[in-house]
């Protein structure tokens, strides 16, 4: 199975290609407000460096929550390119992707929770728990949108591991954490991620509406102050 994976809900724009369980082609960029301006190029990229999107069996895309405009811009391309190449559309929820990616590095070990956060507006977060499964990770909880020192204060007594925007938290705790911190790269979105687990869910015949697929974006735009 070949899925291409498109990853825009954060700083970082990355485009990845796995087969069979496997990355066999990622590019990406982490630069603020760079996602229009990269996207396609890096797609074209990955594409020249791996197989051609005829032999792509599906298309998956970071779905949310994160920023409003790098949402946008990668969703819309997803649902450009399955349109266009008559191909599958899968959505990949970002905060389990997260959870995924440290699941599938080895940062955690079979039965450990993890807490997945990305920076929503001024001193807030979305936040969500994860387990990690011997093959996958399972939410213990949908996505919430919690303030920084209610984060803080779950970081200090908690046990697992923390993946994300770990600054948030780490610059205003005052005391040691009792959550493991992870660190770059580990802790950063990836299109690889994306890619393997949009494989997962094809498998499992869960696709997205090309026509309505919209981003999970969690807060109203006008809230949103996160920039790409």
């Amino acid at each position: 199975m070949i899925v291409l994976g498109i990853e825009t809900a954060t700083t970082v724009c990355g485009v990845a290609m796995s087969r069979d369980g496997r990355v066999i082609a990622e590019e990406s960029v982490d630069k603020p407000r760079a996602h229009a301006e990269r996207i396609l190029g890096l797609i074209d990229t990955v594409l020249k460096g791996s197989v051609s999107l005829d032999s792509v069996d599906a298309i998956a895309v970071s779905i949310g929550p994160g920023s409003f405009t790098g949402l946008r811009i990668g969703v819309s391309v997803a649902k450009g390119l399955a349109y266009a190449a008559g191909k599958s559309l899968v959505a990949v929820p970002t905060l389990t992707a997260l959870a995924e990616k440290a699941r599938r590095g080895g940062a955690v070990v079979p039965g450990e929770r993890i807490l997945a956060i990305l920076k929503a507006r001024r001193n807030e977060a979305f936040a969500q728990w994860f387990t990690a499964e011997t093959a996958t990770v399972c939410a213990l909880e949908d996505v919430r949108v919690a303030g920084t020192p209610a984060l803080v204060r779950e970081a200090s007594t908690a046990r697992g591991v923390l993946t994300g925007d770990c600054a948030m938290v780490t610059s205003m705790a005052g005391e040691e954490l009792s959550l493991r911190v992870l660190q770059p790269p580990v802790s950063q979105c990836d299109a690889g991620t994306v890619a393997l687990l949009g494989a997962d869910l094809f498998a499992r015949g869960r696709t997205a509406d090309t026509a309505t697929l919209e981003p999970e974006y969690k807060l109203d735009f006008f809230l949103n102050t996160l920039t790409t």
